[in-house]
């Protein structure tokens, strides 16, 4: 069959189903509808256990920071060589809050309006492509006022150098504010030159500033090549701010405070001022409204290490969700991950059983899931981009990321690329009884030579497929026919040639055989 017919043929299938939908509908019978469930499951709000995102003891820092951002271009010398823009850099250790009180800061000029034409956010991570971070800054910039309205495409640009003039094209006389979240050091993202990534805003309006958060100060010299820069260390939360945070994912709305204040100021203290430890820690006892309980977790000794709390967390899973949180780590850091995607794999992967009699499996997933974002395992995607391309995303912190791996073992494998694009890994020793394997980009040669002789993968991710880039019929077949325990195939293809088949935006279910192909 050619690409255009079976084009063709996808679109019928397709009209099929949405007229039998209509169908169901009209007959009232979507309860007998398998879809229509999953439909429900997609509705529903996150459970109640889910404490709502509030910030403490950060309005001096959020103050002060805004305070740069809005400052005057006179309060400082300028020179011939000056740029329109100028960067703030938060830095300070893991888990510390560096993202939240840069979200804090957002939402205070997202509230405001006027001074900024264009706020962006783009998070960066340890491993990245200048020219995905490029296409980022070009949705972050093109986005609609107009909530309501869709979201933009990157479309397709032939070369990095055109991509930035359409870039520039956007920013050309705006005063914006860029967020670039999660910024690493030159010597942990290899050769990648960090100062590149300034280069398209040199075209805005002065005033304009790029707020950075950063686990190193030397980061911010390693990115502010010839652009002035402040450092702005990240400050320790009070210890009564702190023990607020503890206390807002800690107890359930209503509760009454005074029964848990006292242990509860003992098992704060024992936190090390750690945000992310208070989020993980309060959830896990939100759960478990007694003072009894409340007590035997004070006596912990995993709080003496700073990452003991995630370490106690973890364990207060149960198996299933432990076996689904593990899998994350297969995704590098800074994944954006979508619930229902995420909900499927663990499905097909066989991690869930359904105990109770008439209650849908993806649903049993779905309680997972909440579990996971109860405990902050799971936190919803930052600041205004909840929504990549109109789908509400979320992210794993990094120190959790770890854990994540720490626990997986063997069991997950990345295999990530190098400065040329090439998928790199195999020099790490791949575990040859690996179960999950994640690619970054597309090689069929190490996939008909390498990966089909990995006899006990269940998963394996493709993540990238270049766009001018065919998938050969050889390498599926290869997979097919050489990976007998395959259960989940993802091949991310991003095809815009009308004359090949593009991406399939749903995946493919089938749960008697328990295989989810994408």
């Amino acid at each position: 069959m050619s690409n255009k017919m079976l084009i063709k043929s996808l679109k019928k299938i397709e009209e099929v189903i949405n007229e039998a939908h209509q169908i169901l509908d009209k007959l009232n019978l979507s309860s007998i509808s398998n879809d229509n469930r999953r439909q429900k499951m997609v509705a529903n709000a996150p459970t109640t256990a889910v404490s709502p995102h509030k910030v403490f003891g950060r309005g001096n820092d959020r103050d002060k920071i805004i305070a740069m951002l809005h400052e005057k271009e006179g309060d400082h010398p300028s020179t011939s060589n000056d740029l329109c823009f100028s960067v703030i850099g938060i830095h300070g250790i893991s888990g510390a809050g560096k993202s939240t009180l840069a979200q804090f800061v957002c939402d205070n000029e997202k509230n405001k309006k006027g001074h900024f034409d264009l706020v962006m956010w783009v998070h960066l991570s340890q491993n990245f492509s200048v020219s995905d971070i490029f296409e980022e800054f070009y949705e972050a910039a093109s986005q609609p006022k107009d909530t309501s309205e869709p979201k933009v495409a990157c479309p397709q640009f032939h070369n990095l150098n055109t991509l930035e003039k359409e870039l520039e094209r956007k920013l050309d006389g705006k005063r914006f504010l860029l967020v670039l979240d999660d910024v690493w050091c030159d010597k942990d993202v290899g050769d990648q030159n960090l100062p590149q990534l300034l280069s398209p805003f040199k075209v805005g309006r002065r005033g304009s500033k790029i707020l950075v958060t950063t686990r190193s100060r030397y980061a911010l010299s390693d990115l502010c090549v010839g652009v002035r820069y402040t450092a702005m260390p990240i400050t320790a939360v009070d210890e009564t701010a702190f023990f607020e945070l503890f206390m807002h994912y800690a107890l359930r709305c209503g509760q009454d405070q005074s029964l848990f204040k006292t242990i509860g100021e003992e098992i704060a203290k024992k936190l090390k001022g750690s945000p992310l430890a208070a989020r993980t820690v309060g959830g896990n006892l939100r759960r478990q409204q007694e003072v009894n309980y409340w007590k035997r977790v004070s006596d912990q000794d995993l709080f003496n290490k700073r990452t003991g709390p995630l370490w106690w967390s973890y364990y207060q899973l149960d198996e299933q969700a432990r076996r689904c949180f593990a899998y994350c780590s297969i995704f590098p850091s800074g994944h954006r991950l979508h619930r229902d995607d995420l909900i499927r794999l663990w499905v097909a992967e066989g991690f869930i059983r359904n105990t109770d009699e008439g209650r849908d499996i993806e649903e049993v997933g779905l309680g997972i899931f909440n579990d996971l974002l109860s405990i902050s395992f799971l936190q919803l995607g930052s600041w205004d981009w909840n929504y990549h391309h109109g789908k509400e995303y979320y992210l794993v912190h990094d120190l959790l990321h770890d854990l994540a791996g720490a626990v997986a073992g063997s069991e997950c494998f990345r295999i990530d690329n190098n400065m040329s694009g090439k998928a790199e890994g195999w020099t790490k020793d791949v575990p040859r009884d690996v179960g999950h394997l994640f690619i970054q980009s597309y090689d069929a040669t190490l996939i008909t030579s390498k990966i089909i002789e990995l006899g006990n993968l269940h998963t394996l991710i493709i993540y990238t497929v270049g766009r001018d880039t065919p998938v050969e019929e050889i390498v599926v077949e290869s997979i097919l026919k050489g990976l007998q325990k395959l259960r989940v195939l993802v091949i991310a293809m991003a095809l815009f040639n009308p004359e090949h088949v593009t991406f399939i935006q749903e995946p493919i279910y089938s749960l008697s055989q328990n295989l989810l192909v994408n």
